[in-house]
């Protein structure tokens, strides 16, 4: 048993809370500090259960007006003694990629899943290619579609990320951090780009005008601890969100 990870080994520590009748609006501000899941607590402060930006944005409800409790989900709590293997079964059998840490009915923080790629990636398992667990023609979008046809994309498939073209060649990435950042946080992004002034429901805009731009890639015969690596240097994983760096050269025309 001496080479088994624990979840105690690994967990994320920091993690914010917002209250089961805050609004959803509260939630997304909080999610600015980057971190992809929050903590629920009732009205006595005790834990409840949790709430993703992407539900939030996967999710076609009034942010003003709409309870968090309305899209709280119950996650089911991962021990500080279950191993990575049983932490990864259940995050791929609940679909849930961020399981809380509890002792004692306590919170301590959150299991998530690129914490489990991380402490995969160190084992013998990180020398497996990427091309042997990548996605294959990924669903991706032309830079000239508007934010909203991307938000309609990942809301109908359920992804986050997507890739943008122009000419049939990559030029772009979009993510739901990005959408937050510059169309759900426009105060805070004034001065950039094609969205320069334009209010939160401006969802008419060009993806090309919001995307991560140039696309930080690797090559198929990469392994994965040099590929995870690579994630972390660029803060590309949501753990590695919480202090972001300032943001990469947009692609305008």
């Amino acid at each position: 048993m001496a080479n088994v990870t624990f979840a105690k080994d690994i967990y994320t520590k920091a993690f914010k809370s917002v209250s089961e009748n805050d609004t959803l609006s509260r939630c997304i501000e909080t999610f600015e500090t980057g971190l992809p899941v929050l903590a629920v607590l009732n009205e006595k402060g005790k834990y409840e259960g949790i709430i993703t930006r992407r539900s939030i944005l996967r999710s076609r409800l009034d942010p003003t007006f709409t309870k968090v409790k309305t899209l709280m989900k119950t996650a089911p709590p991962a021990a500080p003694d279950a191993s990575v293997s049983k932490i990864a079964k259940l995050m791929i059998e609940t679909g849930m990629r961020q399981l809380p840490l509890l002792e004692k009915n306590k919170l301590l923080g959150f299991v998530t899943d690129d914490n489990i790629i991380h402490a995969a990636a160190i084992t013998d398992w990180g020398n497996t290619k990427v091309e042997l667990i990548m996605t294959r023609s990924p669903y991706a979008i032309e830079a000239n579609r508007s934010v909203g046809a991307a938000l309609s994309l990942m809301r109908e498939y359920g992804i986050s990320h997507v890739p943008v073209t122009e000419n049939g060649k990559l030029v772009g990435m979009l993510t739901i951090q990005d959408i937050l950042e510059n169309i759900y946080w426009p105060q805070r992004h004034q001065t950039r780009g094609d969205i320069v002034g334009e209010k939160i429901e401006t969802l008419s805009v060009p993806v090309k005008g919001i995307m991560n731009s140039p696309v930080i890639t690797v090559d198929s015969q990469t392994p994965l601890l040099a590929a995870e690596k690579r994630m972390h240097e660029q803060h590309l994983l949501s753990s590695s969100n919480i202090k972001r760096p300032p943001r990469r050269h947009r692609h305008q025309t």
